[in-house]
């Protein structure tokens, strides 16, 4: 065993000299984009302690996707890029220096599609306080019913209610456990969604918790809510929370799940008959908020706060509401994660909704959002005031000649 030992700390340090050669070949062709002098520009140098070129770039906020790299490694003189160890410890090292010359990408297809800009809605339906649950949380849209749940302020109870989509009646759900409406292990229920399975509804919520009740699925029969499953969430083997929440799809006896903490996005799976099941998830991609276009207008979106989002045809519909000095207006940012190579991943150029309301002046948030199979039709909720304390004006609306299509 001490002989494979030995032999395997041989094999390591004869990889890495080669890896050291690899890059020393490399550095006359550094230099020589390097020093280009003054109109050069560089990325922001990366920490010292950082030992993988892609995960460094995610840091920064700058798209790590195979692609993004071999433009980038191009600009630093790599020509056909691969991805070898010696070609991302070089470009690392220079990155880590301040002198990572930076890329200018080819213009993409999609800067030739017209600009689509949504600013107008219709309200479906209000949902009213039930006892002492005032805030609004997540939005799940089935293809004829809106669910919602609102929560207490101290996240100690909440009630899920069914809106019909055409008449905007609602009906709040009981618990079949007690009879009565409030359920109380699901925190803050940040955000939901809706699949049929086996012939029934079945919600899902997140409790934003790391606990065994990350994730709590209910089977809806008529009015009733019947806990058919509760699921923990970790990540890398730590555990984790998710404070977004859409199923990608139920397909083989196997529910696929798309979460969000933060601004990462994370897929996880589990079997339809498990009642309860650790998820561990993977990340699919970095969204970013900070350089989006709104109507053509490039903005910095960073103090906006996040909020739940929807899922559809391989698209994030990613809501996020208004600063302190814009508490009625909530903009919905359109990513298309598919393919993303577990990159940063920027909002559609072309594509953007910008909601505010001049009525609910003292608060106009937005929740979350989804788009209807049935219909194409994109959906939201909202806590909405008039004042600061009138808190009976929540609702769920729908966007105004918007129908979805693929970009």
């Amino acid at each position: 065993m001490k002989k494979r030992k030995h032999l395997s700390v041989i094999l390591v340090a004869v990889l890495v000299v080669a890896a050291l050669a690899a890059c020393l070949a490399l550095l006359p062709a550094i230099a020589a984009v390097t020093s280009g002098g003054s109109s050069v520009a560089y990325y922001p140098s990366c920490a010292a302690s950082n030992t993988n070129f892609a995960d460094a770039l995610d840091i920064l906020g700058i798209d790590s996707s195979v692609s993004n790299r071999t433009v980038i490694a191009a600009a630093n003189g790599i020509d056909n890029y691969t991805g070898t160890a010696a070609e991302d410890a070089m470009l690392l090292e220079l990155l880590k220096a301040g002198m990572l010359v930076q890329s200018v990408p080819d213009p993409v297809e999609t800067t030739t599609r017209p600009l689509a800009y949504y600013n107008d809605y219709e309200t479906i339906g209000k949902v009213y306080d039930l006892g002492s649950c005032p805030s609004m949380q997540g939005l799940a849209v089935g293809s004829q019913y809106l669910y919602t749940i609102k929560i207490k302020t101290d996240d100690s109870s909440a009630f899920i209610s069914m809106m019909d989509k055409d008449t905007g009646k609602t009906t709040n759900l009981i618990n079949a456990a007690n009879g009565g409406y409030y359920f109380t292990y699901l925190s803050h229920a940040n955000d939901m969604d809706v699949w049929g399975i086996d012939g029934y509804s079945n919600i899902f919520v997140t409790s934003t918790e790391e606990n065994s009740n990350a994730i709590v699925r209910f089977r809806r029969e008529g009015n009733y809510l019947y806990k058919a499953a509760s699921y923990s969430l970790t990540y890398n083997g730590e555990p984790w929370c998710a404070t977004a929440l859409a199923v990608k799809g139920v397909s083989n006896g196997m529910i696929t799940f798309i979460t969000k903490l933060g601004m990462n996005i994370y897929t996880g799976s589990v079997s339809t008959s498990a009642t309860s099941a650790n998820i561990e998830l993977t990340k699919v991609c970095t969204i970013n908020k900070s350089s989006v276009y709104i109507n053509g207008e490039h903005l910095d979106l960073s103090s906006y706060v996040n909020q739940g989002f929807g899922y559809y045809d391989g698209k994030l519909f990613v809501p996020i509401s208004g600063d302190d000095y814009n508490l009625n207006q909530s903009v919905i940012l359109v990513f298309d994660i598919e393919n993303t190579h577990g990159g940063t991943v920027y909002a559609d150029e072309k594509l953007s909704f910008r909601i505010t309301s001049s009525y609910y002046g003292a608060l106009f948030e937005m929740e979350s959002c989804d788009i209807c199979s049935g219909d194409g039709k994109l959906y939201f909720n909202t806590n909405s005031r008039i004042t600061d304390s009138n808190t009976n004006h929540d609702g769920v609306h729908v966007i105004l000649d918007y129908v979805y299509e693929d970009f």
